[in-house]
């Protein structure tokens, strides 16, 4: 099982988030991630899937802290890139034996805009 927090970053409150700062917790696969969270407490519908579809579990100062405690391991900017990455190519992996296994939808696909 491979989980990871990032740094602490300054965040806004806002009525469902009453606190000023927050990391991330990540995995390399959703099970593993779900999993992890549900040692720690967290809802499953607190999973977030981040505007560049990876997902994650928000954490305060204090969840954080409890992550590290439980084994997740502490990542830097560039590390969460990577982990990004690899989600990224799995997606985009996926995404081509999909359109393999139907290519009637490939082609549907093929005649529309790329959403931005």
């Amino acid at each position: 099982m491979h989980i990871f927090v990032d740094a602490l970053r300054p965040c806004l409150c806002t009525a469902t988030w009453p606190h000023d700062e927050s990391c991330h917790l990540l995995s390399d696969t959703l099970p593993d991630l779900r999993t992890f969270a549900r040692r720690l407490r967290l809802r499953d519908d607190w999973l977030q899937w981040s505007e560049n579809n990876i997902p994650h579990y928000d954490l305060t100062r204090d969840m954080r802290l409890k992550a590290l405690l439980a084994g997740a391991v502490e990542i830097t900017d560039a590390e969460a890139a990577d982990l990004a990455a690899l989600w990224h190519a799995r997606s985009e992996r996926s995404l081509a034996r999909l359109l393999a296994g139907a290519p009637s939808l490939a082609a549907r696909l093929a005649r529309r805009p790329l959403a931005h």
